[in-house]
């Protein structure tokens, strides 16, 4: 659904809720999204001037459920994501979107536990 609609942001709003649900513990699941181009999709998307805080809330969500996922951790690196979860901190006065963006850059910080 992301592919295939990459400038809907409310697809990929529930698109990025539901993945972080299914994420739960599950590496087969993290490999899977790791693999795909969800990540490079959304990172662009949180750049769009019509992305809102709950959109750009569920982005860092996904992101920090998937980065503790070592292999996804690595996509996640390559994706461009990590700038655009640094600029969401700035203009954004929201503060569930400053701790989802923090819990992402935590995330990605710390070591895998797989």
């Amino acid at each position: 659904s992301m592919k295939a609609n990459p400038s809907k942001l409310l697809v990929q709003r529930e698109a990025s809720y539901f993945l972080q649900n299914m994420l739960v513990h599950e590496n087969e699941t993290a490999n899977a999204i790791s693999k795909s181009r969800v990540v490079p999709i959304i990172a662009d998307a949180m750049a769009n001037e019509q992305a809102d805080a709950e959109f750009i809330q569920s982005v860092c969500g996904l992101i920090a459920n998937l980065a503790l996922n070592k292999r996804a951790k690595a996509a996640i690196g390559k994706s461009g994501a990590i700038p655009c979860i640094i600029d969401a901190l700035n203009p954004s006065e929201d503060l569930d979107v400053k701790q989802a963006a923090c819990s992402a850059l935590k995330h990605l910080a710390l070591e895998s536990p797989d």
